[in-house]
């Protein structure tokens, strides 16, 4: 009996911490939701040209990047920014890849530039101040 009542017990501190655990829901902030949905509207992934795409929240100092495995051709690289502060966007290697500056605001601007590539595709993005909402995406050039 004292088994039962031990593996309930340990069941039920475990089941009290995975919950104690949990991320919170949502963001703390409350427009991120908003900008999350301005830059869904300026730029839809709905192309069917898109060879890769990516969404990211971005805070003051926060890097991110993305990889993606690309066939050779030419790209229209479309980024958009909702919310605050400017964008930083490096595409390529370190030492010999293209830099964007992507500035955000509240009714965002789409921005785009055309790159070539082959194979893996990389980029990275760093906010240089405030909250916001980076959507970028690659799309195949047809002539």
């Amino acid at each position: 009996m004292a088994l039962y009542g031990g593996a309930a017990l340990l069941t039920a501190a475990g089941a009290a911490w995975w919950v104690a655990a949990a991320p919170a829901a949502g963001d703390p902030d409350p427009r991120v939701a908003a900008w999350g949905a301005a830059a869904a509207r300026a730029m839809s992934v709905d192309d069917v040209r898109v060879a890769a795409s990516g969404t990211a929240v971005l805070r003051s100092g926060a890097e991110r990047s993305w990889d993606a495995d690309v066939s050779i051709g030419q790209f229209q690289l479309r980024m958009v920014c909702a919310g605050e502060g400017v964008v930083s966007v490096r595409t390529g290697p370190q030492d010999n890849g293209a830099a964007y500056t992507v500035t955000c605001g509240e009714t965002p601007v789409p921005q785009a530039a055309v790159l070539g590539a082959a194979g893996p595709f990389r980029m990275e993005a760093s906010a240089s101040r405030g909250t916001s909402v980076f959507r970028w995406q690659l799309a195949r050039i047809i002539y």
